[in-house]
């Protein structure tokens, strides 16, 4: 099993994690359902917040914090968003935070 550690988010996640394959299918068919345009696997940094239920403005407040609080950002055009988000990466970072609340 290959374990990913993100430098700027500094979480772990597996690649062959069943749960993290199950939650980017059910992100992916959520952007099938809501009509959010992808382009490998990424959606638009306005997407990405409605996918993780919060403004686009406190993504952009967490992408420009320093450190980085938020999921890896990539200025990759997708549907004419200036920055995009992986689909993995998010999916990866909403459950490294779920962790950390049910920690609480």
């Amino acid at each position: 099993m290959t374990t990913h550690t993100c430098p700027r988010c500094r979480f772990e996640f597996h690649d062959e994690d069943a749960e993290l394959d199950a939650r980017v299918a059910a992100l992916e068919a959520e952007c099938v359902d809501k009509g959010y345009p992808m382009a490998s696997g990424r959606v638009s940094e306005e997407n990405a917040a409605k996918l993780l239920g919060m403004a686009a403005r406190t993504l952009a407040g967490k992408r420009n914090a320093r450190p980085s609080t938020g999921p890896r950002a990539h200025h990759l055009t997708v549907n004419g968003s200036r920055w995009s988000y992986s689909l993995t990466e998010l999916a990866a970072w909403e459950a490294a935070h779920q962790e950390k609340e049910d920690e609480l």
